[in-house]
């Protein structure tokens, strides 16, 4: 199988010229942009099939919601340590390919549980191990794609590149409860079990069709690379890291690199923000501002909605600013902070609804951005592993932040928590710790700033020699 996963390198001489293959270019980058759009979109809905499906498995199956939550745990677990863990065992090779086969395994472990469920199947150890696998095959399905892209992509493009592609998880999850019920509901008579197998076929037509259209870089074709193509200059890192092993990439660009642990931590501190809002809003209004079920519910697509318009807007103008990513997601997370100021004194069900969007807006910048940056600093094969690692960071330890350490202290039947011998405790005290960790990422990207800006410009005096 490591011979189906080798990237095969074309040493001869282009057959076509630059200006043909630039003409050709669109065509045959789109082919593989669109796989990879809807592979991740797909990989969505094998995971959020089963957010959808709990009360129907409660009702149908009998489970608890304890049992339940064991099986989201196992999860989270598998997502944020395989990310790491895949994403070097899986540098260096052909990461379309890759996805592509994630996919197929995700998919099938939603099949599998669909076709156990329909038997009457109620073990949960069985499908906390399926749920985990479909996890750990998941887990570094985003970064696999970039680093497909970003051979396909002109330097200048990435960011417009990476905001389109980055809206296929936001589309998926918006639709993975639509489909796995309307599948359900059509084709297997109200059952449960349809919730999984629906999506699951759904992403296993997807993964084959990606297997055979479409292409992991344009040396696939016999072309020329990218930056020949569109006449940017190829790095001296990146031709040395071309003939380095896996080993000697994870130390010398990711181990060793300051500015990449950095990354590291201001993408952990925009997590506990991110999540700190998103996950928490709905039970905030409710319980803080009194307002209904319904309401509350509306915060998070006003949140998604604004995540929408932000992953599309800002990884346009970074691209506009000639790769400025920091700077971005700095300014973005100051004006987070001023957006708090209503969303924590407001009592109007429509000044919560514009703010909710407009942190979606906002937050969104840094989540992207962040991701893209590790462009700026580490070269082309070292891309997917950075991406994973930042997001084991995010996923383990900004995650679990956000949901365990926020409950305590927001909920009104807890004892709260000490921290620094000062007892936080309420809904006012929550909003602190996301206070400090958007101080804490400001601080990050400002100093990430100065150092993308030397590479920026160093890159420019390049490009013009």
């Amino acid at each position: 199988m490591s011979g189906f996963f080798k990237v095969k390198e074309r040493e001869t001489t282009p057959k076509i010229s630059i200006e043909e293959q630039k003409k050709k270019w669109f065509r045959e980058f789109f082919k593989s942009f669109v796989f990879l759009w809807l592979t991740y979109f797909a990989m969505y809905l094998v995971r959020n099939n089963f957010k959808a499906a709990q009360p129907l498995l409660k009702e149908q199956m009998g489970f608890t919601t304890t049992q339940l939550s064991y099986i989201g745990v196992g999860f989270s677990m598998g997502y944020g340590i395989a990310r790491t863990v895949l994403g070097y065992l899986f540098t260096g090779l052909n990461s379309k390919r890759i996805m592509h086969s994630l996919l197929i395994v995700a998919a099938s472990m939603s099949i599998i549980i669909g076709l156990y469920l329909s038997t009457g199947g109620h073990s949960i150890g069985f499908l906390i191990i399926l749920w985990t696998i479909n996890a750990i095959s998941q887990s570094t399905g985003n970064p696999q794609g970039y680093q497909c892209l970003y051979n396909w992509t002109p330097k200048k493009n990435n960011g417009t590149v990476s905001s389109l592609f980055n809206m296929s998880q936001n589309v998926g999850g918006a639709l993975a409860g639509i489909v796995a019920l309307w599948g359900a509901n059509v084709i297997f008579k109200g059952n449960v079990y349809g919730m999984f197998l629906f999506p699951g076929l759904i992403g296993l037509i997807i993964a084959i069709g990606g297997m055979f259209i479409g292409k992991f870089s344009p040396r696939d074709l016999g072309w020329n690379r990218v930056e020949e193509v569109f006449d940017e200059p190829i790095t001296e890192e990146a031709k040395q890291s071309a003939t380095m092993s896996r080993k000697e990439i994870a130390i010398k660009y990711i181990v060793k690199n300051p500015i990449v642990w950095m990354l590291f931590f201001a993408n952990l501190f925009t997590y506990i923000v991110r999540i700190g809002i998103d996950n928490w809003a709905s039970l905030y209004v409710t319980e803080e501002l009194s307002f209904t079920t319904a309401e509350g519910a509306n915060t998070m697509m006003f949140f998604e909605i604004g995540g929408f318009a932000g992953t599309l807007l800002w990884g346009w103008v970074s691209d506009k600013l000639k790769g400025r990513r920091s700077i971005i997601s700095g300014i973005c997370m100051i004006l987070v902070l001023a957006a708090l100021i209503p969303y924590t004194r407001s009592h109007s069900v429509i000044v919560i609804y514009a703010t909710v969007f407009i942190l979606g807006l906002l937050i969104y910048g840094p989540v992207l951005l962040t991701g893209i940056s590790y462009y700026n600093f580490v070269p082309k094969i070292a891309t997917g592993l950075a991406m994973s690692v930042s997001g084991t960071f995010g996923y383990i330890f900004g995650d679990s932040m956000a949901k365990v350490l926020i409950a305590k202290i927001s909920d009104p039947e807890a004892a709260g928590v000490h921290i620094f011998g000062r007892l936080f405790h309420g809904w006012n005290d929550s909003f602190i710790i996301i206070y400090a960790a958007i101080a804490v990422a400001i601080v990050l990207y400002a100093i990430i700033t100065v150092k993308e800006e030397k590479v920026i410009k160093k890159n420019m005096a390049e490009a013009l020699k």
